[in-house]
């Protein structure tokens, strides 16, 4: 889910880029830490 603290104006392009930053073993399965950065053109 993701919210936008201003509105998109319509048009616009909105593009997200998500980077693993980490990952750790946890018991019998992984937890993934992501880097998350949405742009928005327009």
């Amino acid at each position: 889910k993701v919210r936008f603290t201003n509105m998109v104006p319509t048009g616009s392009q909105v593009r997200g880029r998500i980077k693993v930053a980490d990952i750790e073993q946890k018991g019998p399965g992984t937890s993934m830490t992501y880097e998350v950065t949405i742009e928005i053109d327009g």
